[in-house]
């Protein structure tokens, strides 16, 4: 109504009977100072913007009500909740990992030829679950997450066997080389060695 009245859209008269209350009611409420009530509140709403920036928006009512707390400000989260709601804060939140990979199917699944490693893919599940433990959390997805972990573990460990199997086929080929290029040439040699010998 204030703002209609400073607009000048409407006469005050005219507001005051289509809201059925009287026009000194009005100017009393117009010209009251603002209650305790709503002087706290202005305080409690600038400390929850600080609050708010300071967290890079990420603080929900819960947060900002425990940050308020322990400032010394004596006020509840439904409050603290109505004021947030009033100044149009929210918390950006991170968007929910989505697993697209499907390891659970019954198709070919062809063979690891290249010898990859995915070392580097369980470094990366381990830093994304780490920056994206709350939403996570929130989201309850920790038994997601921890097949998703476990299979790239398996992965790692599959590739490591396979690595492990053909290194002790690589390193007794090569002892074999290695003896069989010392006793080659005398047994080569020895025929002829010996057959020139004279007894």
């Amino acid at each position: 109504m204030k703002q209609l009245e400073t607009q000048n859209e409407y006469p005050v008269a005219v507001m005051c009977k289509a809201l059925e209350v009287s026009r000194s009611g009005y100017y009393a409420w117009r010209d009251r100072p603002p209650s305790a009530r709503a002087r706290t509140d202005e305080r409690l709403g600038v400390a929850i913007r600080a609050a708010h920036t300071a967290s890079r928006q990420t603080y929900g009512t819960r947060r900002v009500h425990a940050e308020l707390r322990a400032q010394g400000f004596a006020a509840g989260r439904d409050r603290i909740g109505r004021l947030r709601r009033q100044m149009g804060l929210r918390c950006r939140q991170k968007r929910r990992f989505k697993v697209t990979t499907d390891s659970n199917h019954t198709l070919p699944v062809a063979d690891n030829l290249l010898q990859q490693r995915f070392e580097a893919d369980m470094r990366f599940s381990l830093v994304r679950v780490r920056e994206n433990a709350e939403s996570i959390a929130l989201y309850r997805g920790e038994a997601d997450e921890e097949r998703s972990l476990r299979a790239a573990f398996g992965r790692i460990y599959s590739t490591w066997l396979d690595f492990m199997k053909y290194t002790k086929r690589l390193t007794g080929l090569t002892a074999f080389y290695g003896q069989a290029a010392s006793v080659f040439p005398i047994v080569v040699a020895a025929p002829l060695t010996f057959s020139t010998m004279k007894l």
